[in-house]
């Protein structure tokens, strides 16, 4: 098994979450249970939408789901393709593809 670490400076790059409110109970379920056949894109907005911090290209979302912009997506696709579920969420109309 291969475990990659991911390390984020949280307090100077935004996080995003989902423009519709997600329930506790489902929120849970993103814990390595197959999303896949039931996903919809889901609509993302800035968590601190009142500050000015920039996104990048690896951000996170919902504070704990990787999110990846196409340059780091096909940056890191060969390594991550056969390890999880890639599921796309869009961010004013930017796709992102979380892992």
């Amino acid at each position: 098994m291969k475990i990659w670490y991911l390390r984020f400076k949280l307090n100077d790059f935004e996080n995003l979450w989902s423009s519709e409110k997600i329930d506790v109970k489902t929120q849970q379920t993103f814990d390595g249970r197959s999303q896949i056949n039931d996903w919809k894109p889901v609509e993302a907005i800035r968590i601190h939408p009142n500050e000015a911090r920039p996104l990048p290209n690896a951000t996170y979302f919902y504070s704990l789901i990787p999110a990846f912009d196409t340059k780091a997506f096909d940056t890191l696709y060969p390594l991550i393709k056969n390890a999880a579920e890639i599921l796309p969420i869009e961010f004013e109309g930017v796709r992102y593809e979380t892992y």
